[in-house]
């Protein structure tokens, strides 16, 4: 009983997708710190790190599907439950 029903197939659904779906993704965007005026022009002390990271995690979302990550937990032998 229950369980949900994909729009489209799993090996087209990011991991971004999903987290633009439910959250937003001002993570990719903003600063760390959540200075204002932090940017192209004026850096806080985490801008130049949190940028390579950021971008590194925003690649690693893009590139990594639900049916990716299927294959990856029945793999290993996890189980997911939503209790």
């Amino acid at each position: 009983t229950g369980g949900v029903t994909l729009a489209q197939d799993a090996s087209h659904i990011t991991l971004f997708d999903v987290i633009a779906t439910v959250d937003d993704t001002s993570l990719f965007t903003d600063c760390l710190l959540g200075l204002p005026g932090c940017g192209n022009e004026r850096h806080c002390p985490m801008h130049a790190a949190w940028a390579v990271e950021r971008t590194r995690l925003r690649q690693m979302f893009e590139s990594t599907t639900i049916s990716d990550l299927a294959g990856r937990v029945s793999r290993d032998g996890f189980r997911i439950s939503f209790s």
